[in-house]
């Protein structure tokens, strides 16, 4: 259990230094305008009273010149590619740590799980929006802002880095 946790972890920490490096690539991916732009489009979100993502991803969606868009999607791209290439490595590395008969219950659960969201007709509708916004390059910068805002970076780091209590 030591193993799995430590790999988790190690993941974990991977995956949100990842995050933190997309989000200032594509921030640099930008024209000064534009990062404005972006400034305020996050603060009306901030303070709106039902704040409306697609339309301000819509907004700079329409602003974005073809070359900042091209950049987008080659920073989403590599992250994407990066965070498979943990996953199997992560996956590998737990599948080696545990019994044969460990690895056949996590297999038969996933498939079940995987088998009863296929047959949701809500799961299938969300997972196409979902990846019509991953493939949006307003949406994509916005998450990758907010997400660089919330604390929940620092909160795991915190959480599940810290020394242990002596």
């Amino acid at each position: 259990m030591r193993t799995e946790m430590s790999l988790g972890l190690t993941m974990l920490q991977h995956q949100l230094e990842m995050q933190r490096r997309s989000r200032a690539a594509m921030l640099g991916a930008v024209t000064p305008a534009h990062r404005d732009l972006i400034a305020r489009l996050v603060g009306a979100l901030a303070v709106a009273p039902e704040p409306d993502i697609d339309r301000a991803a819509a907004q700079l969606d329409a602003q974005l010149t073809p070359a900042e868009v091209r950049a987008i999607g080659q920073i989403v791209t590599a992250q994407r590619q990066a965070s498979l290439a943990d996953a199997s490595q992560f996956m590998g590395a737990l599948s080696s740590s545990i019994t044969p008969e460990q690895r056949k219950a996590v297999e038969a659960q996933g498939r079940d799980m995987a088998q009863s969201m296929s047959r949701s007709p809500n799961v299938r509708a969300t997972a196409a929006n979902m990846q019509a916004e991953a493939n949006d390059p307003g949406h994509v910068v916005l998450t990758a802002v907010l997400t660089g805002l919330q604390p929940y970076g620092k909160i795991m780091k915190a959480t599940l880095f810290a020394a242990p209590p002596r």
